[in-house]
């Protein structure tokens, strides 16, 4: 599972809560996106994000994550590096 930024930056750690919330809009809260076929995961991490007041959105595979990244802006996205219709790195690349 990695975090990254736009243009597929790394980042070491999830981000402050100060960072990601002073989003490109301002004062709102930064929009994730979080990729990962398991379940339990796609849920410990909206409700992580949602405790600090970040909008999150579930992807549970490639694709699913592939149309949300064409039609929505994202803060970060967070992604597992294997599914079983591709690698999690095709997200990034996309992001």
């Amino acid at each position: 599972m990695g975090a990254y930024g736009p243009k597929g930056k790394s980042r070491a750690a999830l981000p402050s809560s100060s960072r990601l919330a002073q989003s490109k809009r301002g004062d709102m809260p930064g929009n994730i996106l979080i990729a990962d076929y398991d379940p339990a995961i796609l849920k410990l991490y909206t409700r992580i994000f949602a405790t600090t007041g970040y909008s999150s959105t579930m992807a549970a595979s490639i694709s699913e994550a592939r149309g949300f990244l064409e039609t929505n802006h994202y803060d970060l996205l967070v992604t597992d590096l294997m599914f079983p219709d591709g690698l999690g790195t095709e997200l990034v690349e996309l992001f």
